[in-house]
């Protein structure tokens, strides 16, 4: 059951993420602007009417740190506001336990509860180390 403060907290966050989607749109205009290429013209002309994942897309062969960046947070914050459309958001995807608020606090587009995260963090670090 969806309580009156868990609905009021899932709507902060969801504003929380539109407000950083609506930042990272601007940022990747300005990183954009920065860039002389035919591609990174037409996607600045056209940045608001194309999804996170054209723009992922169209961008993937421009070599530029920022713009990386940049599209990788906004994948992660459009993911987490598509999960808030499906009511998936703020569950684990590994264990699928809500995640814990603090973690949420710290960063809206958490996608593991702590216990998974710190076995998500173990691994990936243990895979670092036998492919070096």
């Amino acid at each position: 059951m969806v309580t009156k403060q868990h609905s009021a907290q899932l709507e902060r966050f969801k504003k929380t993420l539109e407000s950083e989607h609506q930042l990272l749109i601007a940022d990747l205009a300005m990183a954009l602007t920065s860039i002389e290429t035919e591609t990174s013209r037409n996607v600045l002309a056209n940045l608001k009417a194309l999804s996170c994942d054209e723009l992922v897309e169209l961008l993937a062969d421009e070599e530029c740190p920022e713009i990386n960046r940049t599209l990788k947070r906004l994948r992660a914050v459009d993911a987490s506001l598509c999960q808030t459309e499906l009511g998936l958001y703020g569950f684990c995807a590994d264990c699928e336990k809500a995640i814990e608020l603090d973690m949420l606090q710290r960063d809206a587009t958490q996608q593991r509860c702590y216990a998974c995260d710190q076995i998500h963090r173990h691994v990936k670090k243990n895979n670092k180390r036998i492919l070096l």
